[in-house]
């Protein structure tokens, strides 16, 4: 399904159904089952209903079936677009995981800054998904010093710059910047604004 071989994917799921089925295996009859509810009907529904919504969630099923974390982030983008944001910030989610198995730690750190960002704006408002946001282990390990620091690196501010808006020496700023990146997986500053979400203003 995700290399866009549409009938060999719904082939194999149902074949996966009846395998499930013949085994008494209840909860991997259940997974093939929604696997072809979403990725079947979704892809079929994408083209009868106007409108980008169908479209769209089909194309987040197939990047969930498929662990695929640059087609999760595409989902989230075309959700938030649509207003969707908190579908969006499920998308997100997904994608962290999706990222980190793929060794992709760079990409894992902004889907989680992206997520974060999406649920602060929804202020209140959760899903089951979201709620294991908090404990993702990506960002949150930078210290509030090294967040700090790597925010005002991100918006283009010097060492001798982010030195003086902190109080700290310059030293110390070369040590945040360096934990920085290290924990967000980017080689420096030129990375950063890919992957932090920054306020705006001063």
């Amino acid at each position: 399904m995700a290399a866009g071989r549409r009938s060999r994917g719904l082939e194999s799921i149902r074949a996966a159904v009846d395998i499930a089925t013949t085994a008494e295996r209840w909860a991997y009859e259940v997974l093939a089952l929604h696997d072809l509810v979403r990725l079947d009907r979704l892809d079929e529904l994408g083209s009868l209903v106007d409108g980008p919504l169908a479209p769209a969630c089909a194309a987040h099923a197939r990047a969930q079936a498929a662990g695929d974390g640059d087609g999760l982030d595409a989902a989230a983008a075309t959700f938030t677009q649509l207003g969707l944001d908190l579908f969006a910030a499920e998308a997100q989610v997904s994608a962290i995981e999706a990222h980190r198995r793929q060794g992709n730690r760079a990409r894992a750190h902004a889907s989680a800054e992206r997520a974060r960002s999406l649920v602060e704006q929804r202020e209140g408002s959760s899903t089951p998904l979201l709620l294991g946001l908090s404990s993702a282990g990506l960002l949150g390990e930078l210290t509030p010093r090294e967040r700090e620091a790597a925010e005002l690196a991100a918006r283009g501010l010097t060492d001798r710059e982010i030195a003086e808006a902190l109080f700290l020496s310059i030293r110390t700023v070369h040590a945040h910047l360096r934990s920085a990146y290290a924990k967000l997986g980017v080689a420096g500053r030129g990375e950063l604004a890919d992957i932090l979400v920054v306020p705006p203003g001063g």
